[in-house]
């Protein structure tokens, strides 16, 4: 008589819990010198813009990362495609590509697989871009992230599982959650560490991917490929009297406190007028109306407040 063991799988895709507690804000107030605007700076103690808790995996140990407004994404796309054709598929002409390579995934796994390109691009128009409906993007990642050394730290489509004396069960276990979780699986180095990659149909990004696997309990351990976003410092939290918002001519100028990345820009109402990336050392300037303006400002924590432009 033959023996079949059958398998139900069923993992939970939510890999981020909501937190309740408040946060402490301290509000303080500014003048110009000619009165011409009012600053109000807040701090606040929730870094980035929510609540939820994201994590990876680092030696059974848990890394709590901040999420920042996803101005930053790592994309996988067509080896035929170069640089050019890739900024004109976005649709984004000021877009810049901070890093870009191919893969040598058949070399590194010994086996044959597809090589791509793959990038890393900045634009606050990233933001509200859906660049998975191009058939020549095959992989988007979903987050931007601050780590606990106040980096910007982004995961590509690629994340390992490593098995310890793997037998056929936990190989069958590992085909099995990569068929369920529709990511490809690449190849095996050093007889333990088994790569798989991530795409447009996976169930999840790498990061959730490489935290579902280990979180299973089925295998030693498991982690998505790491990117660095810049080698230069880190985000650092701007003090008070670095922040200087005045108008000239109508114009709204900001002078970038340091290692701040992006300036979101909305109304007293609420609404959303723009995301904008701000260039350390250079002066923001911006057209507007006569009116008040809340705005935030991403350097580490996320600073909110107010200006009024007469």
């Amino acid at each position: 008589m033959k023996k079949y063991l059958i398998i139900l799988l069923i993992f939970p895709f939510v890999l981020k819990a909501q937190t309740m507690e408040p946060s402490v804000v301290l509000s303080e107030l500014y003048f110009d010198t000619n009165r011409e605007c009012i600053i109000e700076l807040q701090h606040s103690d929730a870094l980035g813009i929510s609540n939820e808790n994201y994590y990876y995996w680092e030696n059974h140990k848990k890394k709590e990362l901040t999420l920042l407004p996803s101005y930053v994404r790592a994309v996988t796309y067509d080896l035929e495609m170069d640089t050019t054709d890739l900024k004109e598929l976005v649709g984004i002409p000021n877009v810049k590509i901070l890093l870009h390579d191919r893969t040598y995934h058949t070399n590194m796994f010994r086996r044959e697989n597809q090589e791509y390109n793959y990038a890393l691009l900045e634009d606050s128009l990233l933001i509200d871009t859906d660049l998975s409906v191009h058939p020549e993007i095959f992989y988007v990642s979903k987050n931007l992230f601050l780590n606990s050394d106040d980096r910007e730290v982004i995961f590509s489509d690629l994340f390992y599982v490593y098995i310890k004396n793997a037998d056929s069960m936990d190989l069958h276990l590992l085909d099995s959650m990569a068929l369920a979780n529709r990511v490809d699986y690449l190849g095996v180095q050093s007889s333990v560490y088994y790569g798989f990659k991530c795409t447009k149909k996976s169930a999840g990004d790498a990061l959730e991917m490489a935290n579902l696997f280990y979180e299973s309990g089925f295998f030693t351990s498991a982690w998505a490929d790491l990117i660095l976003v810049r080698w230069e410092s880190s985000l650092k939290t701007p003090s008070a009297e670095k922040i200087n918002i005045y108008t000239s001519g109508g114009e709204l100028i900001l002078e970038p406190p340091t290692g701040s990345r992006l300036l979101e820009l909305y109304s007293v109402q609420g609404t959303k007028l723009g995301s904008y990336v701000l260039n350390e050392g250079k002066n923001f300037k911006l057209e507007l109306p006569p009116g008040m303006y809340l705005y935030k400002i991403y350097a580490g924590k996320c600073y909110t407040g107010k200006v009024l432009l007469p």
